[in-house]
């Protein structure tokens, strides 16, 4: 009991060090059986981290999935950015004289533009079907009953934990998140 007063009060003046990284505040990403919601509230209310409805100003994201489906997730919400290299920004400043100054090569290239071959109702290309798309998310093949503590810069795992549900009800999902949060405590304390 001692330990959990200390880690309240480190973890409301300040962030709270896991795996090496000082986090203060989270982002719950959506799970199954909306846990997300039942573990947003146990932190809240026993001061572990801050949750964030921003993902862009946690510093760690809960989540009970790992693989493509996190990846792409975490591209959206971190995308990041691309090097300029020298040439591209010498190609970039070019183009923006060409139009500055009204190149008529540069609007009959423009004038000249072929359709996009989709508005013509052309058949897809299997290369083009392909691009851009993101990978299914399935609850089908992930460890139901696992959640993960994932560092939102470097996307590591800092923290896990494993308490499956035996169904979906309000009572059984508020229990697991009691036991998640309770876990991550004794593993906040012992350090």
């Amino acid at each position: 009991m001692k330990w959990a007063v200390v880690l309240v009060f480190s973890s409301i003046l300040g962030a709270v060090e896991i795996a090496g990284l000082n986090v203060q505040s989270v982002y719950v990403m959506p799970m199954s059986g909306g846990l997300d919601q039942f573990l947003a509230h146990q932190i809240t209310r026993t001061h572990t981290f801050s949750v964030v409805t921003d993902a862009k100003r946690a510093d760690a994201i809960f989540t009970d999935r790992l693989g493509d489906a996190l990846h792409t997730q975490l591209e959206k919400l971190y995308p990041e950015p691309k090097p300029v290299s020298a040439a591209a920004k010498k190609k970039d400043d070019a183009k923006k004289d060409d139009d500055a100054k009204g190149d008529e090569k540069t609007e009959a290239k423009a004038d000249a533009k072929e359709e996009d071959p989709i508005v013509k109702g052309d058949p897809i290309t299997p290369a083009r079907a392909t691009t851009n798309t993101p990978p299914p998310v399935s609850g089908f093949g992930r460890g139901k009953g696992t959640v993960f503590l994932v560092d939102a810069k470097s996307r590591r795992v800092i923290w896990s934990a494993y308490a499956k549900p035996k169904n979906t009800s309000s009572d059984e999902l508020a229990r697991v998140a009691h036991q998640v949060i309770g876990q991550l405590t004794k593993t906040l304390a012992g350090k």
